[in-house]
């Protein structure tokens, strides 16, 4: 009798480590979870933090870059300033022979970038210091500016709106335009070209500004 009782004192106790030993291994688990949890929540802070600072520029300092494939004429970008999104950058001209210039001394300008690479999306070569380029002097000046309306000393009502002026060919790019009702209206799908002294003769009375893209 006495050993029956010893038989059932072990099994008991043997059954209560056996509990023990399951319950400190689920313990075990959910500390592990908990570990991946935070390791996860690091990550995402981390990538938010990356995302904030991501440039997204396409053109970086020493880009020439065009309106058209085919222009001499376009310019550099100075510097890139992100907390404003724009671009610094100044006007420049290729010579007969291929050689850059800064477009006299006008000085820099600045824009916002989705503007600015959308006037430009031609890039036409890059210059490692653009501090090194010299000055070509204007033989001469356009007398009117990209989105001005300019009509006939003689005729308020029918005129032409400048689209741009190219310096390299001397000459303008402009569509017919016409006043009704106060209001100037143009098609800017339909363009045409003539040379500076030859559309300044004809068109001597500015009327109004719009703004083009």
């Amino acid at each position: 009798m006495r050993r029956e009782i010893i038989f059932i004192i072990l099994i008991v106790v043997g059954i209560s480590f056996s509990g023990c030993s399951m319950l400190g291994g689920s313990k075990a688990s959910g500390t592990s979870q908990g570990t991946v949890k935070q390791s996860g929540a690091s990550v995402k802070a981390t990538g938010t933090t990356v995302a904030h600072y991501t440039m997204n520029q396409t053109y970086s300092r020493g880009d020439i870059v065009k309106e058209f494939d085919y222009d001499r004429i376009g310019k550099v970008v100075l510097d890139y300033d992100p907390k404003t999104d724009s671009y610094k950058y100044a006007s420049v001209i290729y010579d007969e022979f291929g050689r850059l210039f800064y477009l006299d001394s006008s000085g820099t300008e600045s824009s916002k970038r989705d503007i600015f690479e959308t006037k430009y999306p031609f890039k036409g070569g890059h210059v490692e210091n653009p501090d090194t380029l010299g000055i070509m002097k204007r033989e001469y000046k356009e007398k009117y500016k990209a989105g001005q309306i300019v009509s006939k000393k003689d005729n308020s009502y029918e005129g032409v709106l400048i689209l741009r002026y190219d310096y390299s060919n001397d000459q303008y790019t402009y569509t017919p335009a016409s006043k009704q009702y106060g209001q100037w209206s143009y098609d800017l799908n339909e363009k045409n070209t003539d040379s500076r002294t030859s559309l300044e003769s004809r068109y001597t009375k500015s009327e109004s500004t719009v703004k083009l893209i």
